[in-house]
């Protein structure tokens, strides 16, 4: 009998479980507030959160237009950032909403 390791078995049971993109969500919406926080700074994480992460779009609620638009002159950064932390390529794209 081969030896399985551990990672794949946790891969495969929340795929059975039909957890994976719940976790996925989670997981962008936590580097989202790290990432935030790293670039912006404490005050500025708390003017725009990550409320929802679907196929590859995040979608952030930003507490201003002015927050929003310094958001989306970073927004490439932001995303490459994210993608980096979590070590594959799982968000294209950032969504601002009022």
């Amino acid at each position: 009998m081969a030896f399985v390791g551990m990672k794949w078995l946790l891969k495969q049971a929340v795929n059975i479980a039909g957890i994976g993109e719940n976790t996925k969500a989670a997981n962008v919406c936590n580097l989202w507030d790290k990432v935030i926080l790293e670039k912006f700074g404490e005050g500025f994480s708390a003017k725009a959160m990550a409320i929802k992460f679907k196929d590859g779009t995040l979608e952030v609620r930003a507490a201003s237009s002015a927050s929003a638009q310094e958001l989306e002159l970073s927004k490439q950064e932001i995303i490459d950032e994210i993608n980096r932390k979590d070590g594959q390529n799982i968000l294209f794209r950032i969504r601002f909403v009022a």
